[in-house]
């Protein structure tokens, strides 16, 4: 605080900005003199499966899949923007560099967006790394699977678009008693309405199902250590997706200590 004398001089600047460099260039090059020379561990083991990766033909899931990557990185942009925007409010409530900025968008949109941005980029990545996968992992992809991975994309936009902008109509006041159905339920990490929670968990149990018709033919076929890794990820991606459901089990009347 420039009132009470609290001001970092060019020192503290340049020091601290130097001693981040400086462990990036440090670490980077500790990094690359490990793999570079086989310091300690040797020669990777993991190169020739990875070569095999990118050498082996795009199914066409795989290929809808890499739509899924681009609404992360749009989804991680804005969130990191609301980050920004977030931590200026913590420090200078209610003001920004553009006076209408801070006019429009209030404290708790910008905390509401900063926190469902996160698990929808979180989320999304999931989905897409599953679905790239498992025509890898299952030997053959199934008929019909883009297809399902087109409906599923959609279904992710619509989640995704719907939710946020009835969390701002309902911040706004715009809703009326459709707030917790539609909008925003006032519940950290679950601030999307309702409509659009069921229609998440709906959406998971699908992404679900389309992996599971990939993999599912080599869990069939063979039973050796690599299908019981195989079997381990997906009784994890049920249990996650169960585990999201419990998010339906309270309503706007719940107390906060069971909520």
């Amino acid at each position: 605080d420039k009132r009470v004398g609290n001001v970092a001089s060019t020192e503290a600047y340049f020091y601290s900005i130097a001693g981040i460099v400086a462990l990036l260039l440090v670490l980077g090059l500790f990094v690359y003199c490990i793999h570079r020379y086989g310091l300690w561990y040797g020669e990777a083991k993991g190169t020739a499966l990875a070569e095999k990766l990118i050498e082996m033909p795009l199914t066409r899931s795989q290929f809808q899949a890499a739509k899924f990557f681009v609404v992360v990185i749009l989804l991680f942009l804005l969130q990191t923007t609301m980050g920004g925007l977030l931590a200026h409010y913590t420090i200078h409530p209610a003001s920004f560099f553009m006076p209408f900025v801070a006019k429009l968008i209030p404290y708790s949109w910008a905390k509401t967006w900063h926190l469902q941005l996160m698990v929808f980029w979180i989320a999304t990545t999931w989905l897409a790394s599953a679905i790239y996968l498992a025509p890898i992992l299952g030997g053959k992809e199934p008929a019909k699977q883009s297809l399902l991975v087109k409906l599923l994309f959609g279904a992710v936009l619509l989640v995704a678009v719907g939710s946020l902008t009835g969390e701002v109509l309902g911040i706004k006041g715009l809703l009326g008693n459709l707030w917790f159905w539609l909008g925003h339920q006032g519940w950290e990490f679950l601030e999307l309405g309702r409509i659009w929670q069921i229609l998440l968990f709906v959406g998971l149990i699908f992404w679900l199902l389309i992996v599971y018709r990939a993999v599912g033919r080599h869990l069939k076929r063979h039973k050796d250590e690599f299908s019981a890794l195989i079997w381990f990820y997906v009784f994890s991606a049920v249990l996650v997706v169960a585990f999201y459901g419990f998010g339906l089990f309270y309503g706007p009347g719940s107390h906060l200590t069971m909520a």
